[in-house]
């Protein structure tokens, strides 16, 4: 499996395919993907996709508060584990990997889902790590706010040689 920059260099080469500058994954995205990837244990999960090639998505309801609810994707350590949560449901699914940063990319568009959970640790389908798709958002955004702004308001408002300054009538403003 690729390493976390090479996923990345990916990400970024297709970034035009998504509608993303490269620019933007360079400097504000990968840096965030990056720094979740760093806190899980593999470079690749486990998902489930049905025929129609949509990932298997679960609705999970609060203990406290059943009408609470939101909607997860589960990624799973090992093709394994995938298979053991698939025979739960009674719906045909395959068992597909990828790569870590693409999951976490993927998750920012998944807007109905809230959140990802990782089941880091093979054969533990019990004990997971929740990324909130909104808290990823916002960390994405932090950063793009620290981007340098282009210079297109400059250059808009730089005069050519041919216009001529001209005021406007006090009755016009």
């Amino acid at each position: 499996m690729l390493n976390l920059n090479d996923q990345v260099q990916i990400l970024s080469q297709e970034a035009p395919n998504y509608g993303v500058p490269p620019l933007v994954i360079e400097q504000a995205i990968a840096p965030v993907l990056i720094g979740q990837a760093r806190k899980l244990k593999h470079l690749s999960y486990f998902v489930l996709q049905s025929r129609d090639r949509e990932w298997q998505t679960t609705t999970l309801s609060h203990r406290n508060h059943p009408a609470q609810e939101k909607t997860v994707l589960y990624a799973f350590a090992g093709r394994q584990e995938a298979l053991s949560f698939s025979l739960n449901t009674h719906t045909s699914l395959e068992i597909i990997e990828i790569p870590v940063i693409d999951l976490l990319f993927q998750l920012l568009a998944m807007t109905p889902v809230d959140s990802l959970i990782l089941l880091d640790i093979e054969g533990n389908l019990d004990q997971g790590k929740e990324i909130q798709r909104q808290g990823l958002q916002h960390l994405i955004e932090k950063h793009l706010r620290r981007l340098p702004a282009t210079n297109n308001s400059k250059s808009a408002n730089s005069k050519s040689p041919t216009s001529k300054s001209r005021s406007i009538p006090s009755n016009w403003a």
